[in-house]
């Protein structure tokens, strides 16, 4: 996945639900939303066990309905997790401690 700190929410395109055995007009919410590339419409699952490293976390996911866009690790319920480290194109995840 690509770390895309200005995505509010993780998304994925169409053929991922498929792997991830997700039926889109049953599974998921139809939201339109917008962005830098113009407005979507976004099929919204509202969570779904995700591991990053050692750590699994229940996050918000969204799908396209298309598969011409790389899946994209936004801040919702995940990034908002981990201090994320970026240095010699290595990206480091250290879960935050929650008080």
């Amino acid at each position: 996945m690509i770390v895309d700190t200005g995505a509010d929410y993780c998304l994925f395109p169409q053929s991922n639900a498929f792997d991830l055995g997700i039926d889109l007009e049953k599974d998921c919410m139809l939201f339109q939303t917008s962005g830098i590339g113009g407005s979507e419409n976004i099929y919204f699952l509202e969570r779904i066990k995700m591991r990053i490293g050692r750590e699994e976390l229940f996050v918000s996911v969204g799908f396209l309905r298309r598969d011409d866009v790389p899946p994209l690790l936004g801040r919702f319920k995940c990034l908002d997790r981990f201090d994320l480290r970026f240095s010699n194109y290595i990206t480091t995840f250290i879960k935050l401690r929650r008080e």
